[in-house]
């Protein structure tokens, strides 16, 4: 009787675990409302601009605490007629239904299940139809375009001539109606191999015709634009003095390791845990270890110097990242990098220099 009375205890408690964690993926609300949005104000009150913008984390506008939407980004697509939000890595999406002075309502319009299948894809907007090409998911990348269907409020995909994959290296061209793709990193985690993890390149450029869902061979990338940006990043380094600036240390956080942990606070003669709970949290959202505040407590406001310059994290000794490799890889880390470092914006402003001059591809 004991046994029995155990097992569905068990299975009562399974129930529980399992309805607490469908809880969460429908708490997303239907509707939502915001108000004192300064920036959704600005944005809505030009009514020709078109464009897409990632949320940071402190202007996300789905209410997603309490969900397993927590972690996910957030992206804004506007059009003249229309303005979405969508949850990244997912189907979700939110068009606004109406808007009366600073009051916005936005209305949950899919049915969408499935997530995870389509890490880092590019959502876009083109006659009126909603796409999101590629991704990664279910430990590959793929190169599928898929509509949402306004009428089932689902995602559908679409056949194309072939599957050309991005590694997140791509771009759509509203004015043409195409995707770029100027060189492949295919991903498929299920064939033996490094290679197959990391990425095998394959340097042939195509674009995608979205109207007539066929991949166009452009050429194959030159060799010599493998050296882009090492050549813009030598001219923008010219150009930058980090101790002019230091904002990295000013407005950002650097990620710390256990390496940097028992490092740092060797060099400083304190224990590890001394220097965390003095200086250090963590992150609720990814639990990466990083600063409790800004500016950094090593840095001298006065000289911009670091104090513990000798064996400061990796991720400082590394900032901002230009000589990661494959570079694409860290086209998120450059986006965000761009609004704080100078040397940032000057090597992707170098990079637009030679590109726009007629670079021989």
């Amino acid at each position: 009787m004991n046994y029995a009375k155990s097992i569905l205890f068990t299975i009562f408690l399974s129930l529980v675990f399992i309805i607490r964690a469908n809880a969460a993926i429908i708490q997303l609300p239907e509707h939502f409302k915001i108000t004192n949005s300064p920036f959704l104000d600005k944005i809505t009150s030009i009514q020709d601009l078109e464009c897409k913008v990632f949320l940071s984390k402190q202007n996300e506008i789905i209410p997603v605490d309490g969900t397993i939407f927590k972690m996910n980004g957030q992206e804004l697509i506007k059009t003249k007629e229309k303005l979405y939000l969508l949850i990244s890595q997912t189907g979700v999406i939110y068009q606004l239904e109406d808007k009366v002075d600073s009051s916005y309502t936005f209305r949950r319009i899919d049915n969408t299940i499935n997530i995870n299948y389509n890490i880092a894809s590019n959502n876009f907007v083109w006659d009126k139809h909603i796409y999101s090409y590629g991704g990664y998911g279910f430990w590959k990348l793929n190169g599928h375009l898929r509509s949402f269907n306004f009428l089932d409020k689902e995602w559908d995909i679409v056949p194309a001539n072939n599957e050309i994959i991005s590694n997140g290296h791509n771009w759509f061209s509203k004015n043409e109606g195409r995707v770029y793709v100027p060189f492949q990193a295919i991903v498929n985690a299920g064939i033996v191999g490094p290679e197959s993890i990391k990425g095998t390149k394959n340097y042939d450029s195509y674009y995608l015709d979205i109207a007539s869902k066929k991949w166009i061979k452009l050429g194959s990338m030159h060799a010599s634009t493998k050296k882009l940006v090492e050549e813009a990043s030598v001219k923008a380094w010219d150009e930058v003095n980090c101790l002019e600036c230091a904002n990295c240390c000013k407005a950002m956080t650097p990620t710390f390791t256990k390496k940097d942990l028992k490092r740092i606070a060797a060099f400083l003669g304190m224990t590890e845990t001394e220097m965390y709970n003095k200086w250090l949290k963590t992150d609720e959202d990814n639990g990466d270890i990083v600063n409790q505040k800004q500016p950094c407590q090593f840095l001298d406001k006065k000289t911009n110097f670091c104090s513990i310059y000798e064996v400061r994290p990796d991720d400082c000794a590394t900032f901002p990242h230009f000589k990661r490799k494959p570079f694409n890889d860290f086209n998120h880390i450059h986006e965000q990098n761009i609004q704080y470092c100078p040397a940032t914006l000057k090597m992707v402003n170098h990079l637009k220099d030679t590109i726009d001059a007629g670079f021989d591809w």
